[in-house]
Order: structure tokens, then C-alpha cells, then sequence
């Protein structure tokens, strides 16, 4: 059997939202995420002081690393000179631990934390992703979003394939 491709006119279906997840909320987020995705990355930004909060969380989070790259994209964001370190880690309980400190998704800002949370399924495709600095969030799994134990101020969206392909660099 083959799978139908969408066509390039596609407009893919997403969550959007401006409005941050925070205090029991963001537990809650972040539990349902531990379920529902297998890794998940954060954007380490050069050229920033270092706060006692960033050091910790990469001290931290270092056994759970799956991948270090430097890119100028990610889930989200597309530069236009330079780039990023960005690191992929194990989603679990322990790793998911470290994701509460900051007390909400638009708490990932530097210095005090890296930035740009995003959740990855299995597949290695984008779940979820971030820009805190811009207070943006986007969930692309509609499984995840029908597990969520609240709506969290996310609404539906549709947006064109190109735009959509900020999504696809995968954790």
C-alpha cells in the first residue's frame, strides 16, 4: 500500500499559543510530555554570561545527552547569521525534573537557562516546540494535545508547508 503525501497546498494543522504554562500547570505539561515524547532540546547560546541556574541544569542534564550540534535552526527558529549549540536529551523522569526548575515554558531565557524547549517523538519528529524570549509556543501533535489535562491557551492554527518546515529539524 503507499501513503498519500499532502500536497504542497497543505495547510498542516497545529496548536499555537502566546500565553505561558505556568506553576501546577507547567507540572502538569511536563508530566504528560514525559509520556507522550522520548527526547527533547535546548538551545545553548554562546556569547551570554553564564548564571549559577544554567551551569546547574547543564551539569545536570549531561548524562541524559543524545546529540550536540551547532546549527543556525531549530524547531521554530531559522538564523540568519550564526548559529547555536543545540542539545537533544533522554525525556525521562529524572531528565523531566530538571525541565521544572525554570517554573514555566517561557522561563527557558538566557542567561539564567538555555532556550527554545522543544519535545521530540520517538520518530525524531518535533512534538512540541518553543521560543520563550518571543513568548511563543507551538504543539504539532495532535495525540499530545488530546492527553493534555487542560488547553493551556493553545488554539488551532493552519499555516502553509514552507512555513511549517521551521519544525523539521529534528532532536
Amino acid at each position: 500500500t503507499s501513503v498519500s503525501q499532502p500536497s504542497s497546498t497543505a495547510m498542516p494543522r497545529l496548536m499555537h499559543s502566546t500565553s505561558d504554562i505556568t506553576g501546577e500547570d507547567y507540572t502538569a505539561f511536563l508530566a504528560e510530555a514525559c509520556k507522550h515524547f522520548a527526547s527533547f532540546s535546548l538551545v545553548w547560546r554562546r556569547g551570554l554570561s553564564y548564571d549559577e541556574n544554567r551551569q546547574a541544569v547543564g551539569r545536570d542534564l549531561r548524562r541524559y545527552q543524545l546529540q550536540k550540534r551547532q546549527g543556525s535552526c531549530w524547531p521554530g527558529t531559522r538564523l540568519s547569521v550564526g548559529t547555536e549549540t543545540v542539545i537533544t536529551y533522554d525525556l525521562n523522569r529524572d531528565s523531566t525534573n530538571v525541565l521544572a526548575r525554570p517554573g514555566s515554558v517561557f522561563g527557558w531565557v538566557s542567561p539564567k537557562y538555555p532556550e527554545d524547549l522543544a519535545f521530540y517523538r520517538k520518530d525524531g519528529h518535533c512534538g512540541f516546540a518553543s521560543v520563550a524570549h518571543e513568548g511563543l509556543a507551538w504543539i504539532l501533535d495532535m495525540e499530545f494535545v488530546s492527553a493534555l489535562p487542560g488547553k493551556y491557551g493553545f488554539f488551532a492554527e493552519t499555516m502553509p508547508e514552507k512555513d511549517y518546515r521551521m519544525f523539521d529539524y529534528a532532536g
